[in-house]
């Protein structure tokens, strides 16, 4: 069974990571486990890969949201659509994209 981890801080795409979350649960069913994390949530324990925590070290928060499949970080800085996250889980490579989360908040 395949871990998808998504992880961003709650302020920017909270609706939109749940929908994606819940879009790739129905289309892989049993096949994977899906969790979402908010890493703005302070009082629990997050499983983060040292790649991914390495990484937001570096530049500030600036890479999530991110999709982790398997320890293995398939995507930064943008949900992708749910076509790309798709075939980021089944094949386990990183997608393209630009590091901007298109929100229009100041958080990101």
């Amino acid at each position: 069974m395949k871990k998808v981890y998504i992880y961003d801080k709650s302020c920017c795409h909270a609706n939109a990571i749940e929908e994606l979350a819940s879009s790739i649960r129905e289309r892989f069913a049993d096949e994977t486990e899906v969790k979402v994390f908010d890493l703005n949530q302070k009082d629990r324990s997050v499983p983060i890969p040292r790649s991914l925590f390495m990484k937001m070290q570096t530049d500030g928060g600036k890479c999530l949201p991110a999709i982790v499949v398997d320890n293995s970080i398939v995507t930064l800085g943008k949900l992708p659509k749910l076509e790309e996250a798709i075939e980021a889980i089944r094949s386990g490579k990183p997608i393209q994209t630009s590091q901007n989360c298109g929100c229009e908040q100041s958080c990101c």
